[in-house]
């Protein structure tokens, strides 16, 4: 059993890697942000995006796929909690929430958290425009909600 343990250990490394590789770093951003000493990172993106060419789906746009990465540090001396959830994508008029965003995260004091969000959606968005992450009442602290600043990003160049 123990031989198997390197092994085992070496296919998880890969498969953590390989995961990883899907992801790219966000084209331009002017994140982090931070307030309170919360600072959130855009780490990572995946975006893919399929012009509408059927007739019958031209009327709303093309189908977006987007995955961010994000880096959630908790600076301050109180336990935050992180929905991402709550999380919204901006162009224009247009908001998106998660398709896939994952359960609201404890974060103490001093702790880094990778989280992924994914968004699908049809309409005028396109990888290579400037896009928006709207993070209002995204961290709390206790029952007070931290406001952070929206992030401004576009996800390939």
């Amino acid at each position: 059993m123990h031989k198997l343990a390197p092994r085992l250990s070496v296919a998880v490394l890969l498969f953590a890697v390989s995961s990883c590789a899907s992801t790219g770093p966000v084209y331009r951003t002017d994140g982090p942000v931070e307030a309170e000493g919360v600072t959130i990172t855009l780490a990572g993106q995946r975006c893919d995006f399929d012009d509408a060419n059927e007739p019958e789906t031209a009327s709303q746009g093309g189908f977006l796929e987007l995955g961010l990465v994000l880096q959630v540090k908790n600076g301050t001396a109180q336990p935050i909690t992180f929905d991402p959830t709550a999380i919204r994508l901006v162009l224009g008029q247009n908001t998106e929430q998660p398709s896939t965003a994952g359960p609201s995260k404890t974060l103490a004091p001093g702790a880094v958290e990778t989280v992924t969000v994914r968004f699908e959606s049809r309409g005028p968005w396109n990888c290579q425009k400037p896009m928006i992450l709207a993070l209002a009442r995204v961290v709390q602290i206790g029952a007070r909600p931290i406001e952070l600043r929206r992030v401004s990003f576009v996800a390939k160049g």
